[in-house]
């Protein structure tokens, strides 16, 4: 294993945590176009929740597309 690898174990990084942006609810920011000209950009938004978040973020209904949960 690499310095950098062990230096990552020896800290207990873990580069797959949950987080909105790996959330089945998650709809990512996009960018709203008229007449193929960018006008606003819609921020990234919880489908399940209707509100708006930060891909970074996490909530206790987080879920995968393949139905795995937070243990509560």
């Amino acid at each position: 294993m690499s310095k950098l690898g062990n230096l990552r174990k020896k800290w207990g990084y873990e580069h797959n945590v949950p987080c909105c942006q790996l959330c089945a609810a998650y709809q990512p920011q996009r960018l709203v176009l008229r007449d193929s000209l960018p006008i606003a950009r819609s921020p990234a938004v919880c489908k399940d929740g209707g509100f708006t978040i930060k891909p970074n973020g996490v909530c206790d209904r987080w879920h995968t597309k393949q139905g795995e949960r937070l243990a509560s």
